[in-house]
């Protein structure tokens, strides 16, 4: 499909901000001026001046190219749909979205933006959890309209029979003229609604700015575009803001072609991954940290027909970074030309547009485990014991233009440098509040935490829930704040406890660790008693040992005198739909009964005791 500048004379260079940005190897062209632009134009500016550019390539579960959209198809496409729209829905309305990754999640979300109105992220059908998504949703956001593939409408709207809006089938909008009237009435108002994942409870919508996005977009683009250019790759659900903004806003706004996986696909086939960055040269991919350890999983030892040294920029975020996860991937693909400096590591999340500080390469320091449960990140040193020791990863420092605090969550004092605390973030990219209904799960209204606060200087600041500290002007995150393990007073990290679990019992996989690789681990107390849920692929050999071995490394590491062990089967703990683990979500499962085990361990202080610890046998009752 082909069409004449003339079908953009909606968009007029002559008001267009544009700048003249590198693109290739020694090679420049105009582009969008991203500080000053609205999100319309980055695909309206792209299909101007390179109508051109392929665009965007869409991979089957095979990893072959399945269809196409080049920037040109899309403008043009978007102005149908924008026209279906604005014939069922008045301007302003929000939009939500249903669809996976396919063309027409982009013809759709840049449909609602022509029409003048505001998406909002929704939900990827073949997702799990998907119904009771997308019902929250509805209800949360209040929108006009759903919009997606007739089939998936289908499918869902039998379920939703609360919603009275419209349900909008894009293959409909051949039926439209063009239509193009976007909302331009304050770069600070919002652009979008992101969903998070609803790792605590329920997703929570965060209005995203044009302003936000734009500064975002520029500051990746320094880092990023810092290396010679080339094409992207994500899985990742374009539901998820990870997946939306580098999967689909990047993509655009730099100038560099996609390629896009299912992240269905991706969970079925980690290693189709890593097969599709080597088979089309990609330069830029980002995923959480289970991404790499799910190739890793997948790949170890069976690489060799792999070359990624290709790979130029390789994000990781979206959840806490484990540095021994880090560092295996490197150490297990370094053969196959991946370099640490690939990595680009960094912290972020829906309320911060997507990424609040960042780190080029993998910068690992070492802490003592004893003195930051205590509340100060004190540097280990080379006599110190490797048990003492835990290892963290940099996130770099923070945005230009924006701020970063820790606070003391008992006193609320700002805490110095080194000093373990609750991260507040402000700036220009970081949203001043939820839309909806919200409500913390397990927390009344009268008592939750306040997660939006004004200072005296009229700047709001955002509590992330996450703890963590700065060292010489980088950010270093520990975990969620409220799944902190505390015994005696002093603060543990679930996931530093986890990789010790880990590594307590990697004697008792099988010679094969693919068939019984721990799939994930969740720490957390309930009643007195620490309770570790260890979800495997198949049983561990000598089992009861196993729980045994972790329970003393944990013993050993906090003191923990009652502790509790559960084997699950693959898919036994609860994770959101973009994969991430819910630590309340699996408390509660075991809790209440819904759970089937490979074996369950209870073991007391007697239990837990070992030689180095019988001389302190007067201690334990």
């Amino acid at each position: 499909m082909s069409f004449s500048a003339n079908h953009l004379t909606d968009l007029q260079l002559a008001d267009l901000p544009v700048v003249i940005r590198p693109y290739g190897k020694d090679k420049q062209r105009t582009a969008l001026d991203w500080k000053t632009g609205w999100l319309d134009q980055i695909l309206g500016m792209r299909a101007l001046l390179h109508p051109e550019d392929s665009g965007f390539h869409f991979l089957d579960k095979t990893g072959k190219i399945e269809r196409t959209l080049s920037v040109q198809t899309l403008d043009l496409e978007a102005k149908k749909a924008a026209g279906m729209i604005a014939n069922y829905v008045k301007a302003g309305s929000r939009i939500v979205l249903l669809g996976g990754n396919n063309p027409e999640f982009f013809i759709s979300f840049f449909g609602i933006i022509y029409a003048g109105c505001i998406p909002v992220s929704g939900v990827s059908p073949a997702l799990s959890g998907a119904v009771r998504h997308l019902k929250h949703i509805l209800k949360d956001s209040q929108p006009e309209a759903v919009i997606g593939l007739k089939e998936d409408l289908s499918g869902f709207s039998p379920f939703c029979s609360d919603f009275g809006g419209k349900w909008l089938a894009i293959d409909d909008r051949e039926d439209f003229a063009p239509f193009f009237k976007p909302l331009r009435e304050s770069r600070q108002a919002a652009a979008f609604i992101q969903y998070t994942s609803g790792t605590e409870g329920k997703p929570r919508g965060v209005p995203v700015s044009h302003e936000g996005i734009s500064i975002n977009l520029h500051r990746q683009a320094e880092e990023v575009l810092s290396v010679p250019t080339g094409a992207g790759l994500t899985w990742l659900p374009f539901t998820h803001d990870m997946g939306l903004i580098m999967g689909l806003f990047f993509g655009l706004a730099s100038g560099n072609e996609g390629y896009i996986q299912q992240p269905e696909h991706f969970i079925q086939n980690p290693a189709g991954w890593l097969e599709a960055i080597s088979s089309y040269a990609i330069r830029s991919a980002a995923g959480p940290v289970f991404a790499y350890d799910l190739a890793v999983e997948a790949l170890e030892g069976r690489a060799d027909h792999l070359d990624l040294s290709c790979w130029q920029v390789a994000c990781v975020g979206s959840g806490p970074l484990h540095a021994l996860s880090l560092q295996k991937f490197i150490e297990v693909f370094q053969e196959n030309g991946f370099l640490a400096s690939t990595f680009r590591t960094g912290y972020g999340m829906a309320e911060t547009t997507l990424m609040i500080s960042s780190e080029m390469g993998l910068k690992v320091k070492n802490f003592l485990r004893s003195e930051m449960a205590k509340g100060s990140a004190v540097p280990a040193r080379a006599e110190d014991k490797e048990s003492e020791i835990t290892s963290l990863v940099s996130c770099g420092k923070i945005l230009p233009d924006h701020a970063l605090r820790l606070r003391n969550p008992a006193t609320d004092q700002w805490l110095e440098e080194g000093k373990i605390g609750d991260i507040w973030v402000t700036g220009p990219c970081v949203a001043k509040s939820y839309i909806g209904t919200f409500e913390r799960e397990g927390n009344s209204k009268t008592q939750r935490p306040m997660l939006f606060e004004q200072d005296q200087a009229g700047e709001i600041w955002f509590r992330t829930g996450d703890s963590g500290f700065l060292l010489e002007g980088e950010l270093f995150v520990i975990g969620r704040v409220e799944d902190a393990v505390i015994q005696e007073g002093k603060i543990f990290d679930p996931y530093d406890l986890a990789e010790e679990v880990r590594y307590a019992v990697r004697s008792f996989q099988a010679e094969n660790r693919q068939s019984s690789r721990i799939e994930a681990i969740v720490i957390y107390q309930e009643a007195g008693n620490l309770h570790v849920l260890i979800e495997v692929a198949a049983a561990l050999k000598e089992e009861r040992q196993a729980a045994l071995a972790a329970s003393r490394r944990l013993f050993e590491i906090c003191g923990t005198r009652s502790i509790k062990v559960f084997f699950l089967p693959k898919g036994g703990l609860a994770r959101t739909p973009n994969g991430k683990l819910r630590f309340k979500a699996s408390a509660e499962k075991i809790r209440l009964g819904d759970f089937r085990t490979y074996g369950e361990y209870m073991f007391g202080a007697r239990d837990l005791k070992t030689t180095e610890y019988e001389e302190l046998e007067w201690l334990i009752p």
